[in-house]
């Protein structure tokens, strides 16, 4: 296995995050960081890397767990990712993680339990990465079955 430097990792989560799909648009997160579009275009074309400080503010403004932007999601299906986010730009995807009882009433009571406390863990912040590695392989797994 290749590991890759976290420039490497970071100039992928860039492109993965404002590319076509993703998470949130150029425009949005130039001004929720307060910052130019053109340097967003930056990140996005690989031109320049954000460094850790911006890395994090990234992470703040697109509402990803911190150090989203330093792990490698390659080979992970970005909906996969959406299932596991707090305030996910993607609402339709309710159906796969329900943020309430009710939109969880057609799952098993056992599974519904258990998106509810995942669900609730991911909004107090305390899962960690190894939980959310963990969730991304489980979705990803699943999302296989069809």
């Amino acid at each position: 296995m290749i590991m890759k430097d976290i420039e490497t990792i970071r100039k992928e989560n860039a492109a993965r995050l404002l590319g076509k799909g993703g998470l949130i648009r150029q425009a949005e997160l130039a001004r929720r960081m307060r910052i130019s579009p053109a340097q967003v275009q930056q990140w996005k074309a690989g031109y320049r890397i954000p460094e850790s400080e911006s890395c994090r503010r990234i992470e703040k403004a697109a509402e990803l767990p911190v150090g989203w932007m330093d792990q490698d999601h390659a080979g992970i299906g970005m909906d996969a990712e959406y299932c596991l986010l707090a305030g996910s730009a993607r609402p339709e995807l309710e159906v796969i993680a329900p943020s309430s009882p009710e939109t969880a009433s057609g799952l098993i009571p056992q599974a519904r339990a258990l998106v509810e406390q995942i669900i609730t863990k991911s909004k107090e912040n305390k899962l960690s990465e190894g939980d959310i590695a963990l969730l991304i392989s489980t979705v990803t797994r699943l999302s296989g079955d069809k």
